[in-house]
């Protein structure tokens, strides 16, 4: 009997808790509804600043970076830290998210290229989210969120603090 009371118990203990589907496709959402959105000459061409697929242990992000259009991408378990803060002036700003790793740890592609490639010089990258997130609680509800997908994968991670 006590034995089928402390199985029970440890069951219960252990199935509180997203799963890595379900923290993944939460943190998509959260970067679909929030990716910063950028109007050019007050007409409706507008653009968003990146697409974010985390697949297969891994973070990609597709941007523009120098001009080109790439997708870089990190093992999940590599980010060592991360944070989230607004940067910008009083208009136009946007809610900073900065993810570090150890250098050589992320590949990169380049728009019509079929392989990734090594990016050993790289240790970090950013993404921009509208800052309306940095807004009731939405900032720290994110940064659970990613610390508890790294801790799923095997991975830890420190939050980084906003500057100032």
């Amino acid at each position: 009997m006590k034995f089928l009371l402390l199985l029970l118990f440890s069951f219960s203990i252990t199935t509180f808790g997203q799963s890595i589907e379900e923290t993944e496709d939460w943190i998509e959402i959260q970067f679909i509804n929030y990716v910063k959105k950028y109007t050019y000459n007050d007409i409706l061409d507008t653009t968003t600043d990146g697409v974010l697929v985390l697949k297969d242990g891994r973070l990609y992000y597709r941007h523009d970076l120098f001009g080109g259009r790439y997708t870089t991408s990190v093992k999940i378990k590599d980010i060592k830290e991360f944070g989230i803060w607004y940067e910008g002036g009083t208009e136009g700003g946007w809610a900073r998210v900065d993810i570090k790793f150890d250098k050589g740890k992320m590949i990169l592609k380049e728009k019509g290229e079929l392989e990734y490639k090594e990016a050993p010089e790289w240790g970090e990258f950013d993404m921009r989210l509208e800052p309306v997130i940095l807004e009731n609680g939405m900032k720290e509800r994110l940064e659970k969120a990613i610390t508890h997908l790294i801790k799923l994968y095997g991975g830890s991670s420190n939050i980084i603090k906003e500057p100032f």
